[in-house]
């Protein structure tokens, strides 16, 4: 990989592909001297597992498998307001502006970079969809199609009716909320839509 390669940013998986935090760290340090962003999928929807990896050079956070609001809320608590933590962590998140002025200049320069991403991949998370994308300082959804098309009860079937509309009230929830939304495919019908 080069500058200019066309990309702009980097997935690394680490809910399904065991790293090390050295070799992690070395990894993200090497994507961002070349200006390409590195994005971490954490193990499991973990706020310490978050904040590791923000430390460790990653220029965002995608924790997997999230369907409840006090998930998205240690998503961005650990993307916006990192190193806050316990109870003044969960003041910032009730009420960011009772933050004393200086604290929240550094927290907002210190974090600026930092992008929070929630995947999206159950029944349970899209039933809850409005709820999750109204938190604040959430960026973006990722949609997983494998577990996805699992809680659906329709394994791999990428192309059927009941993914297509799941994929797609997912879209149009987070293009409705403000929030960027992706999915990971292939090839094939609705991915060449979207």
């Amino acid at each position: 990989m080069n500058k200019g390669n066309g990309l702009d940013f980097v997935f690394i998986d680490t809910e399904h592909i065991p790293n090390d935090r050295q070799t992690l760290s070395w990894m993200c340090q090497a994507y961002q001297a070349i200006d390409l962003p590195p994005i971490v999928r954490v193990p499991n929807p973990d706020p310490y597992e978050a904040c590791k990896v923000l430390d460790g050079g990653a220029s965002g956070v995608i924790f997997p498998y999230v369907e409840e609001v006090s998930q998205i809320r240690d998503l961005v608590g650990a993307c916006r307001y990192r190193p806050l933590k316990g109870a003044r962590l969960q003041q910032a998140l009730d009420d960011p502006q009772s933050l004393e002025p200086e604290l929240a200049a550094y927290l907002a320069e210190r974090n600026a970079h930092s992008i929070a991403v929630a995947n999206i991949e159950s029944m349970p998370a899209i039933e809850n969809l409005d709820a999750l994308l109204a938190v604040e300082g959430l960026d973006a959804v990722l949609i997983g199609p494998h577990d996805l098309s699992c809680s659906l009860g329709i394994p791999e079937e990428y192309e059927h009716p009941r993914f297509d509309e799941a994929v797609r009230t997912i879209f149009t929830a987070a293009r409705k909320a403000g929030k960027g939304a992706g999915i990971h495919f292939f090839s094939g019908g609705i991915a060449q839509e979207i």
